[in-house]
């Protein structure tokens, strides 16, 4: 999620959203492909996909339109958008994955992967329907996967750990192997 000129969210250092889901995205890529999955990737740099999506729409929705176009023309399996959380309650911690909730395959890859995020943080989350336009689509299996809380110092802390970001990246490539494993009959 997020890049180029939309930096996301960011904590009280000033560390950008962005750049914590790019490292994470590209984590995630280097495990799946360990395990035999090809990955493409919407961004692998700090860049936005806007530009190439000519219309009248707005900034955001033409780079969430590009990172759908890629997703279908690489005719994806499922697709993973990956964020950090932001609120205004301080205390809100941990990750949670949305789903769409029109979509009960999205339901269940939602599931998957929350049950791998759950080892490894603190404290246990619940998946969550989502409204989100980049899950919404008909044509893909769509998850949004809010990783922490940069709003709160103890999960900012953590996710500026390539330590911590390594073991989010592992709960995401697990719960999205189970899923592919499921969905094409090879059991769990």
């Amino acid at each position: 999620g997020h890049g180029g000129v939309d930096g996301g969210a960011s904590d009280q250092q000033g560390n950008l959203e962005k750049n914590i889901n790019l490292k994470i995205a590209l984590k995630v890529r280097r495990q799946l492909q360990q395990s035999g999955i090809r990955v493409v990737l919407t961004r692998d740099r700090d860049t936005d996909l806007a530009p190439f999506i000519m219309g009248r729409t707005g900034r955001h929705r033409r780079d969430l339109l590009g990172r759908i176009n890629k997703a279908l023309a690489a005719r994806s399996f499922c697709l993973v958008s990956i964020h950090c959380d932001s609120s205004v309650d301080t205390g809100k911690q941990g990750a949670v994955v949305f789903y769409n909730y029109l979509s009960e395959s999205s339901k269940e890859l939602a599931g998957l992967i929350q049950e791998e995020l759950n080892l490894v943080q603190d404290k246990p989350g619940d998946i969550a329907p989502g409204k989100y336009f980049i899950i919404r689509q008909k044509a893909l299996t769509g998850v949004l996967v809010e990783v922490g809380f940069l709003s709160n110092p103890n999960d900012a802390i953590k996710l500026q750990s390539d330590q911590y970001q390594e073991l989010l990246a592992g709960a995401i490539s697990k719960g999205v192997l189970r899923y592919c494993r499921k969905a094409l009959g090879n059991g769990e």
